[in-house]
């Protein structure tokens, strides 16, 4: 049906809340600016060139369709804007002449326009030029859409997905408005993000603007890029596409790969990136380097087919990382595999250094076994380490070389059984660490090793240590000297700690800055000091100390540092065995008197 103009009698209908005009032939139709009630308006499968500026008149309006309106050109600019209570737009196979400018009152709409339309749920569209993309393009309500960036797509077919957004690149993206940020989430079938046509060239796709890159939720992905096999009956091959939704027929066809980043993909910019619940069986390829060397924070969580996170080339070529959190990956046996053997006569090559990396979590990896092997690991600018949850692991950095991964596991068994290993060693730097929480640590039997690297540990302030089972020692007498700087000691739920401080040789006065001291739930504990230091180490800076649950604990205080506690403010002594709060001082008559200023004091029945 062809409307030369709507009739002037459809004004009347001023509560009508639904209008459909369907493979119409319109021209003007301005007169719908009078039917203020209208709640859906659909031009679906018509002839249209362009759409009246009245349409902003509809304040009320909450669908509308001008789907498979081929011939649409122009929206005027900012009228779109105006339908805030707009829920559901249709332009699928439509409009798609967007101005790249925000919102303006002359030419054609823009994207920035969507940005209002805050109670948007539904949305089809399809965008010619990713560069044109706002930085806020659509509301958080968003709950179904069909998106398509990029020329050349096609509209029909038949989509099982009620989410869907495909992006068509160039082989690579220099504009300076180029694509910044990229979320891929929940999506269950996918299994690669950029698909090849089988005979496509071979060019590196390169993402020059990306800074920060999120996968979640994608079980079956096993490529970021990856090749078509073939392409199923009645759908044209398509080159270079971005699927970010999850299309049945999909994994039928795209060829597996044994990384998540292969050689043909490059985000030289890339700054954050963050993998959740990925399946693949490692992330990069062996011999990627600079690709990735502006990277500043990595995060991988609940990826369960990892082994191994880094190949030496590669973490090389971090040094820009600040962060790294790895989380509840349960097949993770190690943060660094060995590649290449190692020329121990050349220092370079057996040294791995992190220079900006501040803050590490390794957490809920019940099958590391390691960090590295054979590599001097130093971390320059570390000041937070946290391991928890890593039941398996013993020693951090061993010292000597592996070049496979059967070769290390036989030789972390072996020496299970012949020594005890320290969890830090000379291997191992951490000039300017600050903060360490070491927990659920199963199999650890020793902190500290007698050597370390120079430096290491000298401006640790926080110490927190708990349900560590085979832990007997904090602080060994050969290492004690280093952990002066101290502020916050806590240590809980270890069942085997029998002591803390492991006083035993010295001769010049040391001053430790310990100010909180908080142990609870050692049941073997007998001594917080073994021998009393006879002022050798001073205490003095001590405001709060608080003891709970430690059974077999039968004294508190050595007399000489309980005589340096003139700091101190809180004292707390809860279900202990102490009999005594101050170690009787052997050869000294009478006993002699403690003056505490104690704020708050909380023991239960003992003895000074």
């Amino acid at each position: 049906m062809h409307f030369v103009s709507l009739p002037s009698s459809l004004a009347f209908l001023s509560n009508i809340h639904t209008l459909c005009l369907h493979r119409c032939q319109l021209d003007d139709i301005a007169i719908i600016g009078d039917l203020k009630q209208l709640r859906v308006l659909s031009f679906a499968n018509s002839y249209i060139v362009e759409l009246p500026r009245q349409i902003e008149e509809l304040t009320r309006l909450k669908l509308l369709d001008v789907s498979d309106c081929s011939k649409l050109k122009m929206i005027p600019a900012s009228a779109l804007s105006k339908l805030s209570l707009l829920e559901a737009l249709y332009m699928s196979n439509s409009f798609d002449q967007w101005e790249a400018d925000g919102i303006r009152n002359q030419g054609n709409a823009s994207l920035a326009e969507l940005e209002y339309l805050s109670h948007l749920m539904t949305l089809e569209i399809q965008i010619l030029d990713a560069k044109i993309l706002p930085k806020r393009l659509f509301s958080n309500g968003l709950q179904s859409y069909r998106i398509l960036i990029g020329d050349g797509w096609d509209w029909n077919g038949n989509y099982e997905t009620s989410r869907m957004l495909k992006l068509k690149l160039k082989t690579s993206i220099h504009s300076e408005y180029g694509l910044r940020v990229m979320e891929v989430r929940f999506c269950p079938n996918m299994e690669a993000i950029v698909v090849d046509d089988e005979d496509s060239n071979e060019e590196v796709v390169e993402f020059n603007q990306l800074r920060s890159l999120t996968l979640d939720g994608l079980p079956h992905l096993r490529s970021f890029r990856s090749k078509m096999k073939k392409a199923p009956p009645g759908i044209e091959s398509r080159h270079k596409q971005i699927l970010t939704a999850d299309e049945p027929a999909f994994e039928e066809f795209v060829s597996e790969e044994s990384s998540l980043f292969n050689r043909m993909v490059s985000f030289p910019n890339l700054e954050d990136l963050q993998l959740v619940s990925v399946t693949c069986e490692k992330i990069w390829h062996d011999q990627l380097s600079a690709t990735y060397s502006n990277l500043k924070s990595l995060t991988v969580m609940r990826c369960d087919n990892l082994k191994y996170l880094f190949t030496t080339s590669i973490v090389k070529s971090l040094l820009q990382l600040k962060t790294l959190h790895i989380e509840d990956c349960s097949s993770l046996e190690e943060i660094i595999l060995t590649e290449e053997i190692i020329e121990e006569e050349d220092e370079r090559v057996n040294k791995i250094i992190f220079p900006k990396l501040d803050v590490l979590w390794l957490w809920g990896l019940p099958n590391l076994i390691r960090f590295c092997s054979g590599y001097q690991i130093e971390f320059q600018s570390l000041r937070d380490l946290y391991i928890v949850g890593c039941g398996a692991l013993m020693c951090l950095v061993p010292s000597v070389p592996h070049t496979d991964m059967m070769a290390k596991q036989v030789y972390t068994e072996t020496n299970h059984n012949t020594e005890i290993q320290s969890l830090f060693n000379e291997m191992v730097a951490f000039s300017n660490l600050e903060n360490l929480n070491l927990r659920e640590m199963n199999d650890m039997k020793s902190v500290w090793h007698s050597q370390f690297a120079a430096d290491s540990f000298c401006k640790l302030k926080s110490l927190k240590i708990s349900y560590c089972s085979k832990l007997m020692t904090v602080f060994p007498s050969n290492v004690l000297e280093r952990f002066q700087r101290l502020e916050e000691l806590n240590v809980r739920y270890c069942n085997s700690l029998q002591e803390i401080y492991q006083l035993e040789g010295f001769n010049v006065i040391e001053a430790f800055e310990l100010r909180k001291l908080s142990i609870d739930s050692l049941p073997s504990l007998k001594h917080v000091w073994r021998k009393d230091p006879q002022g050798v180490f001073t205490f003095q800076n001590l405001k709060s100390v608080e003891v709970a649950n430690c059974d077999v604990l039968k004294n508190l205080f050595p007399a000489s540092v309980a005589e340096g506690l003139l700091q101190l403010e809180k004292l707390s002594i809860i279900e202990c065995g102490v009999e005594e709060i101050v170690a009787k001082p052997e050869d000294v008559e009478p006993a002699p008197y403690y003056c505490f200023k104690t704020e708050e004091f909380l023991p239960r029945d003992t003895d000074f």
